[in-house]
């Protein structure tokens, strides 16, 4: 059984993959190998002769393709993020760059007592659909990505007439399907709390959208600091937009929420821009993410 090669892998869609790539019977016959798989997540990165920004273009990925990665290197620049992937043909720095795998999932067969579920996407991306009497079955033109998180609300046939998933979505303002098998129900017990025994008003979550990070910390003590990506926009020194967040890595077990109306106007235009998210009680899975850990 031959393995895929990048020849072959190109020919998916130009790497876009689309739902045939991402389908278990193509993926198990060709033994795809999506180890050190990352998408890019930006309308185009460019890939060099060497690991600088300095050296020579020698091609262009877009947004959606998917690029293997052979191995990391630590490069003099940026000094902020100084890594960078060695891939096909040269070096790519890894920002705009999202980490994927492609794995399946078993489908629910039903939600109990009707009560929606949590889903994560494990694949690199998946196509919603919506179906109406008038139009029938259409593409929507946006994508999930890989680990975002979205609310099931019932189970029913979709446009293949199999089962798929009928995703609620505030943002939109009506409901769409996706194929169940590129998203995975996260278990209950992944929803309880990791440190139940840290009262609610020690817990704290501190994001520096200059260096990218995310800290959380309880009892003023940092138990998780880690990279991330976030879709915050900085023009002329001050974050312009608005922001609400859905879901944040479970760092303690519960979601973060912040109204769209909350802006970052008050946020300092000079020097490290930072937020910082007290924890609340009442705070619930509204909104949209916005943070990726990686």
């Amino acid at each position: 059984m031959s393995k895929l090669s990048r020849r072959d892998f190109l020919k998916l869609g130009g790497l876009s993959l689309g739902s045939l790539a991402f389908t278990p019977s193509l993926r198990d016959s060709l033994e795809f190998d999506d180890s050190n798989l990352v998408r890019v997540a930006t309308a185009s990165v460019s890939v060099h002769s060497q690991p600088n920004d300095e050296s020579r273009i020698v091609s262009t990925w877009y947004r959606d393709e998917l690029i293997h990665i052979y191995e990391e290197v630590i490069a003099d620049a940026p000094t902020y993020n100084p890594v960078w992937y060695r891939v096909w043909g040269g070096y790519v720095h890894r920002s705009h760059l999202q980490k994927v795998k492609v794995l399946f999932n078993q489908t629910l067969k039903y939600l109990e007592d009707d009560i929606p579920r949590l889903v994560e996407v494990t694949v690199p991306f998946t196509q919603p659909w919506r179906g109406t009497k008038i139009y029938g079955w259409q593409q929507l033109g946006f994508r999930l990505y890989y680990g975002s998180v979205h609310w099931v609300d019932a189970i029913e046939a979709g446009p293949t007439g199999d089962t798929w998933y009928r995703i609620y979505d505030d943002l939109t303002g009506f409901p769409y399907h996706i194929n169940p098998l590129h998203v995975r129900p996260i278990p209950l017990d992944e929803l309880t709390a990791i440190s139940p025994d840290v009262e609610i008003q020690n817990k704290l979550i501190d994001v520096n959208l200059l260096t990218q990070t995310l800290k959380a910390i309880e009892n003023g003590v940092t138990v998780l600091d880690t990279k991330m990506r976030t879709v915050f926009r900085l023009k002329r020194r001050k974050v312009s937009s608005a922001f609400r967040i859905r879901c944040l890595p479970n760092i303690w077990g519960m979601a973060i929420s912040l109204q769209k109306q909350t802006t970052m106007n008050s946020l300092a235009s000079h020097g490290p821009v930072s937020l910082r998210i007290r924890v609340m009680p009442s705070m619930a899975l509204t909104g949209m993410i916005i943070l990726v850990c990686r």
